[in-house]
């Protein structure tokens, strides 16, 4: 059975737990820091998703990945500041990402 595929980018590098829980739900996780040199990396991956430290620059950042070679159409997801208020995460979806999501995490106590 072929797993789903998750490349998970964190420019951040502040650990988070999102690449542990999404392994822990059966998806194939692979945590990078940058966007990778070989262009066509991204034909291994269903999804992708970007941890955005400033919603700011989420439209832009959208548009550019979008643009990369054989991006096609990958679910594209941005993890964004949970002080990010919904009016600020419209342009990022709007521009390209298929959803924008609270970076937050809460674990069961």
């Amino acid at each position: 059975m072929k797993q789903c595929a998750v490349m998970f980018v964190n420019p951040v590098r502040e650990r988070t737990p999102h690449p542990e829980a999404m392994r822990g739900m059966g998806f194939v996780v692979h945590e990078i820091t940058d966007w990778p040199t070989d262009q066509a990396a991204v034909r291994d991956y269903h999804v992708v998703v970007v941890r955005v430290k400033e919603i700011e620059a989420a439209p832009m950042l959208a548009a550019r990945i979008r643009a990369k070679p054989h991006f096609g159409r990958r679910l594209l997801i941005a993890l964004v500041p949970s002080s990010s208020a919904q009016p600020e995460r419209r342009p990022g979806e709007a521009s390209g990402f298929d959803g924008v999501l609270n970076d937050c995490w809460d674990t069961p106590h």
